[in-house]
């Protein structure tokens, strides 16, 4: 996406590495044992710290969080996708229609289908303290969702995801 560069009138902003200690130390938590897509200051629930997903001592007081919601409310975007892994799906976006989630399935293939919060190891059975809870919450004229690679994707696989993203930065008919 980066190389191919932004559609005619449109802009698109790439945060490639919301969690760079996450992904250095292999595992969801930055260096200090925090889960950021459980730190953010909308429905941010306290947790045990030896939770896999780990809040945090309070609502966004990792750096991490901070320089997210800096960025969205700098940007603000009208659509942002998250990728995560490992599920191969593309979740509900929380507080939204499913417009876009449906629309990237239909152009990716991956299926659009809302993702339990106990398959992702959620002590409270639901999404507590998430980027896209907070951002669909906090900006009206924004729809955040999030995008589950597998374990793997092929080049293929990304060259598709690419071109679904330049489409839909161009569709007006999927904005909130």
């Amino acid at each position: 996406l980066a190389s191919s560069g932004a559609p005619p009138n449109t802009n698109i902003w790439l945060i490639s590495d919301g969690n760079p200690d996450g992904s250095k130390l292999a595992t969801r938590k930055n260096a200090n044992e925090v889960d950021i897509n459980r730190n953010f200051p909308i429905k941010w629930v306290a947790s045990d710290p030896a939770a896999r997903t780990y809040s945090g001592p309070s609502p966004a007081s990792e750096p991490e969080t901070l320089a997210l919601m800096n960025a969205v409310e700098m940007i603000r975007p009208t659509r942002v996708v998250v990728f995560h892994q490992p599920f191969e799906q593309i979740d509900c976006p929380p507080e939204r229609p499913t417009t876009i989630s449906d629309r990237l399935s239909q152009l990716t293939g991956y299926k659009s289908e809302c993702i339990p919060g106990e398959k992702s190891g959620s002590p409270t059975n639901s999404y507590t303290g998430t980027f896209t809870i907070w951002t669909n919450s906090t900006f009206p004229q924004t729809t955040a969702v999030t995008f589950e690679l597998g374990i793997t994707s092929t080049q293929a696989q990304i060259e598709k995801i690419v071109e679904a993203l330049r489409i839909l930065a161009t569709d007006g008919a999927y904005l909130p």
